[in-house]
């Protein structure tokens, strides 16, 4: 579920059994009150933070827990960098691979324009949704204090 303000606004799905044709399913558009391109996963769930981390999917945000939001993908908005602007602070952990790393490097960039900390982190090899809990906490800390 993807809500705003105690309202459900979108959904995304992931197959987790990889027997689907495709891996996500996003709520289909019509559905949609909020397009889920136009908000960040989670972010119902920040409060007063200056800082957060962003990942690109759902497993990945619960993975490293509260005060981390997804992009629903790699690639971003201009509304989902809006919403980003407004955080002192910003850690960009995507996915490995180049395409990712591409992006995240890209975010960081444009959100530095805006007047955002905003550092893109490389896992050197990983996925986010991979780490062990005992990793996810691990890196969070050395992040956010």
């Amino acid at each position: 579920p993807i809500n705003r303000l105690k309202t459900l606004v979108s959904w995304y799905s992931r197959d987790v059994t990889n027997k689907a044709s495709a891996k996500y399913l996003p709520c289909p558009k019509p559905m949609e009150v909020v397009p889920h391109k136009q908000t960040l996963y989670g972010l119902w769930h920040i409060t007063d933070e200056k800082e957060v981390i962003v990942v690109e999917g759902t497993l990945d945000a619960w993975r490293l827990g509260k005060g981390t939001l997804a992009t629903l993908g790699i690639d971003y908005t201009q509304q989902q960098m809006y919403l980003l602007s407004h955080f002192k602070r910003v850690f960009i952990i995507y996915d490995s691979e180049d395409a990712a790393q591409l992006q995240s490097n890209k975010l960081a960039d444009s959100l530095s324009l805006l007047g955002v900390e905003a550092i893109s982190i490389d896992l050197e090899g990983g996925d986010p949704a991979d780490l062990s809990y005992s990793e996810a906490e691990s890196i969070k800390k050395e992040l956010t204090g």
